[in-house]
């Protein structure tokens, strides 16, 4: 995804990409196991491009002084849209308004993404003049080795968050496991799934603007974020096996939910 953006631009990888994910969820509607798969790895490879091409669109379009806002804006916007109201509650409504067919609910988001996509390539553009001076200041610039290790310091950060907990999270206190296990009604556990989301949600405008308001130095603000997640993640683990009140399930995750968004 990086390579064919920063090769490319932004308007046709990303319009490709959003169609992608579209014939990924198409063709999952078929049922069976090996569309399915084929189906998950579609999407998986289109989804990749989102975020990196909205950082990219965002570092040609803005000020670095607004990044930071930017990109928690953004990560708010996604996972508001997309967890806590698209990606939980409104499709387990659509699922089960229909009898369980869950293949409408597939084609419906499909079509989304076939009209997003018509979207990006009518009105996304990338920025040229900002390309080209960015260009030249990179060739006049040698990169330090600080800066290639504050690079993987960042990658091994964000995947931690993402990849791990937030991952984990989705699959250990899923809509089906806490129905099952703790007993919880179908539609009060997707609000506690969600809850995850609306976290992230908060934090990620909130973390940006603190970190360039104040001119917090950001890696020590995601050290203190990245332990504070990792108690919140540990506690609730712990609480799992424990007869916890609900809303102490929703404040957890709400709070890991901030804490991961850093």
């Amino acid at each position: 995804a990086g390579y064919f953006l920063d090769r490319f631009g932004v308007r046709i990888p990303l319009t490709c990409a959003c169609l992608v994910v579209g014939l990924g969820l198409w063709v999952s509607t078929t049922g069976s196991i090996e569309t399915l798969i084929l189906g998950r790895i579609l999407t998986a490879a289109g989804s990749a491009f989102a975020f990196l091409g909205a950082l990219k669109t965002a570092t040609m379009w803005l000020p670095s002084s607004q990044l930071g806002l930017a990109v928690g804006l953004t990560n708010s916007i996604g996972t508001v849209l997309g967890g806590a109201i698209l990606g939980l509650p409104l499709l387990n409504s659509l699922i089960s308004g229909n009898n369980n067919n869950w293949q409408y609910a597939l084609m419906l988001f499909a079509i989304i993404c076939l009209y997003v996509s018509c979207m990006m390539l009518l009105f996304l553009r990338t920025n040229t003049s900002k390309k080209t001076s960015q260009r030249k200041h990179l060739l006049l610039k040698p990169v330090k080795f600080k800066q290639i290790v504050s690079s993987i310091f960042l990658a091994l950060y964000a995947g931690i968050m993402v990849g791990i907990i937030v991952n984990a999270m989705g699959e250990s206190y899923g809509v089906i496991i806490l129905h099952q296990t703790l007993n919880i009604p179908n539609k009060l556990a997707t609000y506690i799934s969600a809850s995850l989301f609306v976290g992230i949600a908060i934090g990620g405008p909130t973390h940006g603007y603190i970190t360039t308001r104040y001119k917090i130095s950001p890696p020590r603000w995601m050290l203190f974020f990245c332990a504070m997640s990792c108690a919140l993640y540990f506690i609730k683990t712990m609480l799992y096996f424990t007869n916890t009140p609900v809303f102490i399930f929703i404040l957890l995750t709400l709070l890991l939910g901030f804490s991961v968004s850093s």
